[in-house]
């Protein structure tokens, strides 16, 4: 441990004394203030960082909560206040560590606004008198979940419409969305409560209706399962707080199990993650999301590997749902303690002022908001703890995303600001002692519960079940079924308890898939059975490779370094995937002119698509060979005109750019149904010449083959989208079943479509990529050369045949050398596409392979 690391240990135990035992009056705020900017400062100067301008920006921030609060507020608030500074300050000292530098003044904007919200939620909540109607609260928290879906404004990210951009801010409304909604609820369950517990539901019900349609929004439209828990879970505890007669506390409770069984059932997604959170280690040994956040904590130990010293990234999300892994690795279990402790008691401590307030209503809504937030901040402990399936909740306050920490810190000042202005006894009447006794429960199950939660990181850390050395338990241990080509080859299988690949050539890639598919070989696909562990023979797993089309793309890449992706566009099954020299789907790398498909869609999505001038450069950008082009859209796809579509990506903005690619699949989570390498647009230009670069492929703009393969069978399919499959079924008892295709999705207007097409097809005729124009059969195509910034130039294609009735499409990529700059796409990679296409097609034109033997 480094002397940075000890002394942030010593201040992180500090700020748990002063939140535990803390001092009163300007006194204690400034102590307070002192040993949060050491905290903060410390960390910075542990990972290398300037000091100097966000201490300043965050002493301030820290002193403001603190020197305003002292006057009003009591033990428990004081308590709230310096846990909401702590988490503010070890929340973006992480962030940093886990992203860089360059996100630092990102995140000091985002923590500046949460700074702001939490004093001004305060100062409005506290304003004696004012309760806003329950109603229009519930009102306004559907109105922001709706935000998404306005054209223009809305924008879709990992395939959920869930953020919206305005300014330079890009925001996910739901996150304020959820406290309006409950603080609404329990305002409007105030004004129901007597006729409720006197037996009369209806009113009751209709309270409850916003709130029932923001969780179906949620999981519906924003697919995020985990806030939508939450949401019907506080709404159930404040039911259950108003007393209502016992017949309906009972049907409540026995109703529960059959929304979670029917989410389990309906959801992939879910079922991936109950069976990530069952089995963390698969029975090959290849370590799950949740097994590897495991072994991080084990890592950690007691006092961690030191700040900047350990390996988080390799936990998926660790910026968010699994931040406190993070933090467990790097500063130890006492640490992470700390950090849990300070969630606990911002939770704990704010209850428990609820209990000690006047005004039913205000108390109320004080109840919600602290439910809600202590049911996110427990279950995420404990999904971290491997105890419970990871949701995609974020940690509060310490995760990445400026909407939840704005929304979290506007929680925590609205709590304190409403307590502020009832503090007091609550009324002598009997409903009022009923709800005290309630309140007063609930306050002690939630401190038990997070002791529970701290117990379970506890033991995790300190005596972890997939320990940090060795990745296979015995108790882990299964008979796996045979992975299988589409044409019945065995690409792995077990024998004698070792697995085996006995394709030598495709062993690389039947281990990288088997690694990445989210479809194992497990019984019969998720049921019952996978909840109770009833042991059963597994299956064997059906891909979409064709070993003919897979080794007709090796023979063609002759050993040059490059990848082949081919895709069935009947399905979009994966009929081949070669990577030379790297394993299993291939890294992203710069596109090149290929990308000119995507900028080409978003012009004439957007009506931009005019004729470009003539011109050798323009924006910085140059043609090959300093050569005049332009001309209309298609003319300009044919002789891939640099300065065209630099133009094109000018008018269109870097927001519309990002726009149209995600609706191809960038940045996606089920681009295919295997966890692959994202492809993104990066964060955003410089500047004008920058998104000039951007439009033409180059600059901060990255693909997979896989990713420009779909790009390609999106437009041969008229603009509708699918996930790529590399799993299409099972083989059981000799009889295939293949698994439901997953509808499409039009992300273009046939129109749009068929505009590139067109532009693709007169490539071939008499553009960049003619060398494709001699097969017997009709093929689009779009070449590219791609200058990686490193020296070496990549050379790409793109193609799908036949022109009539589409059947395959195919990307090719081949990596460049530094002493190699002659690569082109029409001369290096067109001709590697040519027979690949000539095999797919002949593999999809005859009758359907039986992997199974007879099935």
């Amino acid at each position: 441990m480094s002397g940075f690391d000890l002394v942030g240990q010593l201040l992180l135990v500090a700020v748990v004394a002063l939140v535990l035992r803390p001092v009163a009056g300007v006194r204690g705020s400034v102590v307070a203030g002192a040993v949060l900017a050491g905290l903060l400062a410390v960390g910075l100067a542990a990972l290398g960082e300037p000091v100097v301008l966000p201490l300043a920006v965050a002493a301030a921030a820290v002193t403001a909560i603190l020197l305003v609060l002292h006057r009003y507020a009591d033990a428990d608030a004081r308590r709230v206040a310096v846990a909401v500074c702590g988490l503010l300050v070890l929340g973006y000292v992480m962030q940093v560590r886990l992203v860089g530098d360059d996100v630092a003044t990102e995140v000091g904007r985002w923590m500046v606004l949460a700074v702001a919200a939490f004093l001004a939620a305060f100062a409005l909540c506290r304003v004696p008198g004012w309760t806003p109607s329950g109603w229009r609260l519930q009102l306004a928290g559907l109105a922001l979940l709706l935000l998404p879906l306005v054209p223009g404004l809305g924008r879709t990210i990992n395939d959920a419409r869930a953020w919206i951009a305005v300014g330079g801010f890009t925001a996910q409304p739901a996150e304020l969305a959820r406290p309006l909604l409950l603080a609404g609820l329990a305002l409007a369950l105030e004004e129901t409560a007597p006729l409720l517990r006197n037996g009369t539901l209806r009113y009751t019900l209709r309270a409850l209706l916003p709130v029932g349609l923001a969780a179906g929004l949620l999981a519906a439209v924003h697919h995020d399962l985990g806030p939508a828990l939450v949401l019907g879970l506080t709404a159930i505890v404040l039911i259950l707080l108003q007393r209502p007669p016992a017949r309906y506390v009972v049907a409540l409770l026995g109703v529960l199990p059959v929304p979670a069984a029917a989410a389990y059932l309906a959801v992939a997604r879910l079922q991936e993650r109950v069976e990530q959170w069952r089995m963390p280690v698969r029975g090959d040994g290849a370590v799950e999301n949740t097994g590897a956040a495991l072994q991080a904590l084990a890592r950690g130990g007691w006092f961690g590997t030191g700040l900047g010293h350990g390996a988080p990234h390799a936990v998926a999300n660790v910026t968010n749902d699994f931040v406190l892994v993070a933090i467990g690795e790097e500063r130890g279990l006492i640490g992470l303690a700390g950090h849990v402790l300070l969630l606990a008691v911002l939770c704990v401590a704010t209850l428990r002022l609820a209990t000690r307030m006047r005004d039913e209503p205000r108390r109320l809504a004080v109840a919600a908001l602290m439910v809600m937030l202590t049911l996110q901040s427990v279950y995420v402990v404990l999904a971290t703890a491997g105890v419970v399936p990871v949701t995609g909740m974020v940690v509060p306050l310490l995760s990445k995303g400026g909407s939840a920490l704005v929304a979290t810190a506007l929680v925590a000042g609205a709590a304190l600001g409403l307590y502020a202005s009832s503090a007091g006894e609550a009324p002598a009447t009997v409903a009022s002692r009923r709800f005290q006794r309630g309140l007063t429960i609930l306050h002690r199950g939630f401190a038990a519960a997070w002791l529970v939660a701290l117990v379970s990181l506890a033991v995790v850390t300190l005596h972890s079940p997939v320990p940090a050395a060795s990745p296979r338990p015995d108790n882990w241990a299964t008979d796996r079924g045979r992975l299988l080509t589409r044409d019945g080859e065995t690409l792995a299988e077990t024998e004698a308890g070792d697995r085996r690949f006995p394709l030598d050539d495709l062993a690389p890639l039947a281990a990288g898939l088997e690694r990445m598919s989210a479809t194992d070989q497990r019984c019969d696909g998720p049921g019952l059975g996978v909840l109770i562990g009833r042991g059963c023979r597994h299956p064997d797993v059906v891909t979409g490779l064709r070993l003919d089309v897979q080794r007709a793309a090796t023979t063609a890449l002759a050993g040059r370094p490059g990848s082949v992706v081919v895709l069935d566009l009947r399905d979009f099954s994966v009929l081949a995937d070669v990577s030379i020299p790297s394993a299993g789907p291939a890294l992203a790398t710069p596109p090149g002119s290929t990308f000119k498909l995507v900028t080409g869609a978003a012009a004439i999505e957007r009506g931009l698509a005019a004729d470009t001038p003539h011109r050798a450069v323009y924006a910085g950008v140059r043609n090959a060979d300093n050569v005049t082009c332009g001309g209309s859209l298609a003319e300009a796809l044919a002789e891939s005109c640099n300065t065209s579509f630099a133009d094109y990506a000018v008018q269109v903005g870097f927001e519309g750019l990002r726009d149209t690619a995600a609706r191809f699949g960038f940045g996606s989570a089920t681009l295919a149904d295997v966890t692959v390498t994202p492809s993104t647009v990066g964060t955003g230009p410089a500047d004008r010449a920058a998104l000039a670069r951007d439009g033409i492929g180059l600059q901060d703009v990255r693909a997979t083959p896989l990713q420009m393969a779909v790009v390609a069978g999106t437009i041969a399919a008229h603009g509708e989208r699918r996930t790529a499959r590399y799993v299409v079924g099972s083989c059981a008892d000799g009889r295939f079943t293949a698994l439901p295709v997953a509808p499409s999705v039009r992300v273009l207007r046939p129109a749009t479509a068929d505009a590139l097409a067109g532009g693709m097809r007169r490539a071939v005729v008499d553009g960049t990529a003619t060398r494709l124009g001699g097969l017997p059969f009709g093929v689009a195509a779009k070449t590219g050369t791609a200058d990686t910034g490193k020296g070496s130039i990549d050379a790409w294609v793109v193609a799908y045949a036949p022109l009539d009735a589409p059947r395959v499409a195919v990307a090719v990529r081949v990596i460049g050398a530094k002493d190699n700059a002659a690569l082109s796409g029409g001369k290096d990679a067109a001709p590697i596409a040519a027979p690949v296409l000539r095999a797919a097609m002949t593999a999809t034109g005859g009758e359907p392979a039986k992997p199974c033997g007879n099935g």
